[in-house]
């Protein structure tokens, strides 16, 4: 082992393989005792099953080392692995060579984030002097609050998709082309309280717009009710992987939500997103405010009470009247209206 070598494993201590061994830790964890870290060491052979509370000490460990490699891992949840992305610029700014290893699905989106060398599966094997997962990222530079690297946007969609999307979307400016999510997925641990029936949305789908359907899957439960909602254009099922996704909301004025990887994804683009957030919310999206450190573009509608949509939908539809005043009397949107209205009258 050279000089050089031996530095380099004493401070990042995580030279190896994709799949470190079991001896390994997570990046810069080297210098802290696991009496220290709280968790005993690695026993499994698998860079998804790391170890080891990170230090605040990348900064001073990695600027500076020419072409050192360093891997970032995804670990969560598709919107998990977008919103903490945002660091492999700030990391590749440090120096040194940046691998992003996520799920294919997120590769071609992936692809424009500034910095990052290589997008890589979760199984392929690769060589880097250190590694770290995404979510520990923040832990490892000390974010605080006030300190989240926040642009405007950091992702890209393909400009090609992009008007791709636009020839498939009907209409000019004089309405507002707007997105929505109603549900996530299902298995999620909390899914009963972040998703949303569609039947609930059918307040705010009077206002005269474009609207479009995100939603990748539909569940069985909303299927009539969206097949007998005019207006409404279903496009998520043709959506093949997150680029594609990102194309399509490229095209759009807003995006209504609630939190998904959608959120995510159009708040890392830099476009309008309105969140629906349950009483009790993800930690990411703390207490007590309508606006999000992490995306610059988002606004936040909470659940005054536990499951209580019908306030948050209310909100949704008066804050759309205000901010996306449209005129009623433009005849195609008078026709969508009353066929909204007929359809409801037959089901009562």
């Amino acid at each position: 082992m050279t000089q050089k070598q031996r530095l380099t494993s004493k401070r990042l201590g995580c030279g190896g393989s994709f799949r470190p061994h079991a001896g390994q830790r997570s990046a810069i964890t080297d210098n802290i005792p696991l009496e220290r870290q709280n968790r005993p060491a690695p026993a499994r052979n698998t860079v998804r099953h790391h170890t080891g509370i990170l230090s605040a000490i990348i900064p001073e460990s990695v600027s500076g080392m020419v072409r050192i490699t360093q891997l970032l891992h995804a670990e969560q949840g598709y919107g998990d692995t977008i919103q903490f992305s945002r660091y492999c610029t700030h990391i590749a700014s440090l120096g040194g060579r940046v691998i992003l290893s996520a799920p294919k699905d997120l590769h071609s989106l992936f692809r424009t984030l500034q910095g990052v060398e290589e997008v890589v599966e979760q199984a392929v094997q690769r060589e880097f002097d250190v590694h770290c997962p995404l979510m520990s990222l923040p832990l490892a530079l000390g974010t605080e609050v006030e300190s989240i690297p926040a642009p405007m946007r950091y992702l890209k969609a393909d400009p090609a998709a992009t008007a791709q999307w636009a020839g498939r979307l009907k209409g000019g400016k004089e309405v507002p082309k707007i997105g929505l999510v109603w549900s996530g997925r299902a298995t999620h641990a909390k899914d009963l309280e972040r998703s949303i029936g569609f039947k609930n949305l059918l307040p705010i789908l009077e206002h005269p717009a474009q609207w479009i359907s995100l939603q990748k899957e539909v569940r069985a439960s909303d299927a009539a009710d969206l097949s007998s909602t005019p207006g409404v254009l279903r496009i998520g099922e043709e959506l093949t992987d997150f680029a594609d996704t990102a194309a399509l909301i490229e095209n759009l004025d807003l995006i209504v939500t609630v939190d998904t990887a959608v959120a995510h994804l159009a708040g890392a683009l830099g476009k309008p997103v309105w969140i629906l957030l349950p009483y009790v919310a993800d930690w990411r999206w703390f207490q007590d405010r309508e606006d999000s450190p992490w995306y610059p573009t988002a606004r936040l509608f909470r659940q005054s009470a536990r499951g209580e949509w019908t306030s948050v939908i209310g909100r949704v539809a008066r804050c759309l009247q205000t901010e996306f005043p449209v005129s009623t009397a433009i005849p195609e949107l008078s026709k969508r209206k009353a066929r909204r209205s007929g359809s409801r009258a037959r089901k009562k």
